[in-house]
């Protein structure tokens, strides 16, 4: 016998989608706040434009745009490794010039 969907049962679905789709996301930004070695996140973002960088690490935790005109410095916080001290750095700097990455600062 068919039973008949009721807006409850489509209310629950829907929340249960909701729900899974948050959990993959937040799974997604937590593979992306990965920690990296230094080598690794350099070579993974400088020559590359925002879009590029965004794709290799993930989203800055901020922006400042204090420097010179065209420059432009992305922080990500606790993102990479020191493999001499084996210690975590506590700000990386992605210094973008004329919308590419120049360099990074740890």
């Amino acid at each position: 016998m068919l039973r008949r969907v009721t807006p409850l049962m489509l209310l629950g679905s829907v929340i249960m989608l909701v729900s899974a789709l948050c959990w993959s996301n937040n799974a997604y930004a937590q593979e992306m706040q990965m920690q990296m070695t230094r080598d690794e996140f350099r070579n993974a973002v400088v020559g590359k434009d925002a879009q590029g960088v965004i794709a290799a690490v993930g989203r800055p935790d901020s922006i400042s745009k204090t420097g010179g005109p065209g420059t432009e410095f992305w922080r990500y916080n606790e993102r990479t490794k020191d493999t001499i001290t084996n210690n975590t750095d506590k700000v990386v700097l992605v210094i973008f010039e004329k919308g590419i990455v120049a360099r990074v600062n740890y």
